[in-house]
């Protein structure tokens, strides 16, 4: 699980950037379940779009041969309410409908042999993340946080929920750290420090910290990949592999 309680800390562009990572050690074998069916933003992050409204569904019943074939983009297997919604149509539902969705798409597919899933949760700390965490068996959650402390204190929100959860918490990701100047290199931190008392790293590790890289923001090309951020999440997706 990729989760952060906030919206806007780039949980997406992680989840997206670690699926890839470990989809280069274990080609073919790793899914990715975009959980946000409010905002699903992981099919135009790969360029998958869908212009025509759906206004019915029906959820097919194991072994059904209507159960959800993924979406394969750039060698991942990709599940998303967004690859049947259209690209500007929102989603409203009750809780309980929201949680019989959202079981579907993550347990009526066909993903095939897996040796990761990787699901990008919503903001928040709703139905969704609980839905989830009674229907799989989670090995473990990654939280994405900025250097704010609205973000922290958001972040601190879903690290309790995740252990009500009884989640194991990796640790957690500092996206947006610094912005390196374009004039002479140097690191320039894009926020004041957040106090330490209401900081997260008293209480889970920190994994990595990313700086702001615009060219992060359209993954679709392959003329946007940073080599030192690919280093980064090849050297996570290794600690999760060792760890599984």
């Amino acid at each position: 699980m990729v989760g952060s309680g906030k919206g806007g800390v780039g949980k997406s562009t992680v989840a997206l950037n670690l699926a890839f990572a470990l989809n280069r050690r274990a080609p073919g074998r790793v899914g990715l379940l975009d959980a946000d069916l409010h905002g699903p933003n992981i099919p135009r992050m790969l360029g998958i779009t869908h212009d025509t409204w759906t206004h019915a569904w029906t959820m097919a019943r194991p072994g059904s041969p209507k159960m959800i074939q993924p979406t394969v983009a750039r060698g991942l297997k990709v599940v998303s309410a967004g690859t049947f919604l259209g690209e500007d149509q929102a989603m409203g539902m009750d809780g309980m409908t929201l949680r019989l969705f959202i079981r579907h798409l993550a347990l009526d597919v066909e993903w095939g042999d897996l040796d990761f899933l990787v699901i990008d949760l919503p903001p928040g700390t709703a139905e969704t993340d609980r839905a989830l965490a009674e229907a799989l068996v989670i090995t473990g959650a990654i939280v994405v946080v900025t250097p704010q402390e609205l973000a922290h204190l958001d972040a601190r929100k879903a690290i309790a929920m995740l252990r009500r959860l009884q989640v194991p918490i990796i640790g957690a990701l500092e996206n947006m750290s610094w912005i390196a100047c374009p004039a002479c290199g140097e690191r320039v931190a894009l926020f004041p420090p957040v106090p330490t008392a209401r900081s997260i790293w008293n209480d889970v590790k920190c994994l990595a910290s990313l700086p702001l890289i615009p060219a992060l923001a359209s993954v679709r090309s392959d003329a946007t990949t940073d080599l030192e951020t690919d280093a980064l999440f090849d050297d996570l997706a290794a600690r999760l592999s060792a760890a599984r």
